[in-house]
């Protein structure tokens, strides 16, 4: 009995919320009487449905359910009334205090109120009282300030002086330009005439001074800023001066650049070198740079030269002060400003690029220098001296130069040198594999030549362990060595690595390096089988050899490289595996790479086909050139002693199996056969029964023409002849005798269109027994083709359905298409048939005692 119990008791919080009405939804079933947490729940009629519908057992069950569930409800409410009567007396408490605390709060309240009003009432009085004072006070204040500027102004003669003779130019430049203004202001009081043309020949006075020591030849480039920003400040004439700062800073930068690049001849590009480079020479083209954007580039709104990238204090760090001057220009709070038009601007910054660009682009130059990539990076120290290097320089320009960010664009410049540091770094690492590659292929060659023993017959071990070694070094060179450089490289802490646009600019360097990897290994090889000569059996195994690397990467080694570089260089963001499965290579690859993964591997499952194809066509190729040296030789040809029969097949035929045995096993030494292919059933929906040797079945049982009979071909294929044969039966007896006729061939190259198109080049599996039925219909094909451009005599067409059956008992092995093998043969006959002078067949016992012995 199926019967359905009620349903379940709701949680405790839906009931606990439902009986104080603070619940959510109502429920769907607030109707149903036999809902038991429901409100029109009947307990009779739910007693009566339970015993009129529920077995004795379900019934006891029930009853046992429901005694559990008002036990936990029990257990619930209390639980429930001990929570809610610690807040209750939790609340009193709390509600009691506000009550001790708010019983005085009226009474303060009204005193402060009191006390505010008072406040007022006096702040009015006071405000009153003092009020005709405070215009007076402010009359006498402004007096006061007027009679300091005028003790000042007759001061500032002794002033100016004295400093003069103490060296404090800057201090006597402050006075001056605090001044200036008074002077035009009161010109045209005599007295302030007087002491403004006395004032003006001690600053002419100070102006020639500041020049002297901006040419002195021991000026540091500190002074020359300060002198110029003193000389602004006295309206010295800005298009000159500006073109005097850039020649003069011009000239002290080449001299420290000279001497940290004799430093870096002498010490090395070390890191130790390039920091004192970056910190001196850099730091002051910068200062430079900023001082002169300052000076004659602003628009004269004040800003702090810490946004030029470079504070004042920072560049009085290097003693650049003179001992002569008394007050630094540091103490000012910002630097003067020449005030030049819009077209003056632009004439500046272009004598700013003009003049200092070549400067950062000889420091740039040597910052690549120190960073460039050997030939073989993994034999270098870790972590990379070039990273450190590159870091420091990095920060330098991005982080601490923005004058030359803003000016010449130092910080783009930055970020290509970087970007074609990493590109060079994955390119030395690409090469350095090729070259690998391209160097074991040599050695391989070499061995193939030395072990060589026939034509076509090459030490095993040398093909195993070749692929075995190669596969395994081409893995860890990538998988490990170089992947592990790389990860360096990301997780080195590096400011150009830093941040997601950074790191992802250089993911995407190393997955770009990484598909032109993939494609130069692939070159790699089809180089080095361009460079080897096509018809040398070292061209025939390399061929062979290449075509196992080709396929092993396309379904390993570059999945599980892109694995490896997932897991190690991109974030933990893999796709859901399947928990039923377990996770393989292709789970771990991130979807970023995918498309390379796919690119990769079809780019090597066509090399490796191509490789197979060239070692099935070379090997062809040889197989072709010499049947086709036996057939068109002209002894053969034209046997025509009387009594001759064939007691052999001919040795060509016997040397070609042989080799086709060399072949499968050499391609099974590479491509080890499968349990599916070893067992290969000779009754495959491909094969054909065995014996239709010539001469092995009876003629009428497949419905051929006497003239076929005659012949002994007794396959169906060949009935299209029975028309041709026919009407040469009808022919005068001396017909037979006489050479084919243009009628004949006309009709047998018609018959030859309509055949089916047989593809010798195709698709080749990379197993013995595809490319060896390849090579099969090569040598059939190739056959055929020469038979059709030669005539045979008697002898020679009896010679040749010997070789046919032989053919027929050897090549079958290799054949997976049985049914064309027997259609080629076939085709062989009628070919001959057609090419005969006097196509008379041989007698069957004779073909079956040559054939019987080699079947032996």
């Amino acid at each position: 009995m199926g019967e359905q119990l009620p349903p379940r008791r709701k949680p405790r919080n839906d009931l606990l919320r439902n009986y104080y009405g603070i619940g959510g939804k109502a429920s769907g079933k607030a109707n149903d009487t036999s809902d038991i947490d429901g409100p029109n729940f009947d307990s009779a009629k739910y007693q009566n449905k339970l015993l009129k519908e529920s077995k004795l057992d379900s019934l006891i069950s029930r009853d046992n359910e429901l005694v559990t569930e008002i036990r936990e409800l029990d257990g619930d409410m209390k639980t429930l009334v001990y929570e809610n009567y610690s807040k209750f007396i939790s609340a009193t408490d709390t509600i009691r205090k506000m009550k001790s605390n708010v019983e005085d709060m009226e009474t303060e309240m009204d005193r402060l109120r009191d006390h505010m009003s008072k406040v007022t009432a006096h702040s009015s009085t006071i405000d009153k009282e003092l009020a005709p004072r405070r215009d007076k006070i402010r009359q006498l204040d402004g007096v006061h300030n007027l009679l300091k500027k005028l003790q000042f102004i007759f001061e500032l003669p002794n002033r100016l002086q004295q400093c003069y003779n103490t060296g404090a130019y800057p201090q006597a430049v402050r006075y001056w330009a605090r001044t200036t203004h008074l002077f035009d202001h009161y010109q045209q009081l005599t007295v302030f005439h007087n002491i403004e043309n006395e004032c003006k020949d001690i600053m002419n006075r100070v102006r020639q001074k500041l020049k002297d020591a901006m040419y002195d030849p021991n000026a540091s480039i500190q002074i020359i800023t300060e002198n110029t920003s003193m000389l602004i400040q006295l309206k010295e004439g800005p298009t000159l001066l500006s073109k005097e700062y850039i020649t003069l800073q011009s000239a002290k930068l080449e001299g420290l650049k000279g001497k940290h690049l004799v430093t870096l001849q002498t010490e090395g590009h070390n890191e130790e070198s390039m920091r004192s480079f970056n910190e001196e020479y850099l730091a002051d083209l910068n200062i430079v740079v900023a001082s002169y954007q300052r000076f004659f580039m602003s628009d004269g709104q004040p800003s702090e030269i810490s946004a030029l990238g470079m504070s004042t204090s920072n560049i009085s760090r290097r003693s650049l002060g003179s001992a002569s001057q008394k007050g630094s220009i540091s103490n000012q709070e910002a630097h003067p400003s020449a005030h030049l038009s819009e077209s003056e601007r632009e004439e500046a910054n272009s004598l700013l690029i003009l003049a200092f660009s070549p400067l950062l682009d000889e420091y740039l130059e040597t910052v690549k220098y120190a960073i460039r990539i050997p030939s073989d990076p993994l034999a270098l120290p870790r972590p990379l001296p070039q990273i450190q290097i590159l870091n420091d320089s990095y920060s330098a320009i991005v982080h601490d130069s923005s004058a030359l960010c803003d000016v010449l664009l130092a910080e783009q410049r930055m970020l290509d040198i970087v970007k074609d540091w990493e590109s060079e770094l994955l390119t030395s690492l690409m090469h350095d594999a090729a070259a690998g590659l391209e160097e074991r292929f040599r050695v391989f060659s070499e061995k193939v030549v030395a072990s060589q023993q026939t034509s076509a017959n090459v030490d095993p071990g040398i093909l195993t362990t070749f692929v075995i070694d190669t596969e395994e070094w081409l893995a860890n060179f990538m998988g490990m060595d170089s992947l592990q450089l790389l990860a360096e490289c990301l997780q080195s802490g590096a400011s150009f690595v830093l941040g997601k646009p950074r790191k992802d600019m250089f993911l995407k360097q190393i997955q770009s390096g990484l598909l032109k990897h993939w494609r130069l290994v692939a070159d790699s090889i089809k180089d080095h089988m361009t460079n080897v000569d096509s018809k040398s059996v070292v061209h025939q195994t390399v061929s062979l050899v290449a075509s196992r690397l080709c396929l092993d990467f396309a379904e390993i080694w570059v999945i599980k490289t892109y694995a490896q570089f997932s897991k190690e260089l991109y974030p933990v963001s893999r796709r859901s595996s399947n928990p039923y499965r377990q996770e393989d290579d292709r789970d771990i690859i991130v979807p970023l790479l995918e498309p390379d993964v796919q690119e990769s591997t079809d780019l090597y499952r066509e090399a490796g086909q191509l490789c197979l194809i060239s070692y099935a066509r070379t090997i062809g190729y040889m197989f072709t050139d010499r049947i086709e040296g036996f057939l068109r030789d002209k002894k053969w040809l034209m046997l025509k002693e009387k009594d001759w029969i064939p007691s052999s097949v001919s040795p060509v035929w016997t040397e070609i199996a042989s080799e086709l045995e060399i072949v499968e096993r050499m391609v099974d030494i590479v491509y080890p056969v499968d349990s599916e292919n070893a067992d290969r059933s000779a009754e495959s929906e491909y094969s054909v029964p065995r014996t239709n040797r010539l001469g092995s079945q009876s003629p009428s049982e497949i419905g051929l023409s006497p003239t076929n009979q005659r012949l002994g071909i007794t396959s169906p294929s060949m009935t299209s002849l029975s028309s041709f044969t026919s009407a040469a039966n009808n022919d005068s007896q001396a017909t037979n005798s006489m050479p084919r006729t243009y009628g004949n061939d006309l009709l047998s190259n018609i018959s030859k269109l309509f055949q089916e198109r047989i593809e010798i080049y195709g698709h080749i599996d990379p197993s013995a027994s595809d490319v060896c039925s390849a090579l099969v219909k090569v040598i059939l094909k190739a056959y055929n083709e020469i038979l059709r451009e030669v005539t045979l005599t008697k002898y020679a067409f009896w010679q040749l359905q010997v070789d046919v059956e032989y053919l027929r008992i050897v090549l079958w092995k290799f054949a997976r298409n049985e049914k064309l093998l027997s259609s080629m043969l076939e085709e062989i006959c009628a070919s001959a048939y057609r090419r005969c002078t006097q196509p008379i067949s041989l007698d069957s016992s004779i073909s079956d005692q040559i054939l019987g012995a080699y079947e032996q």
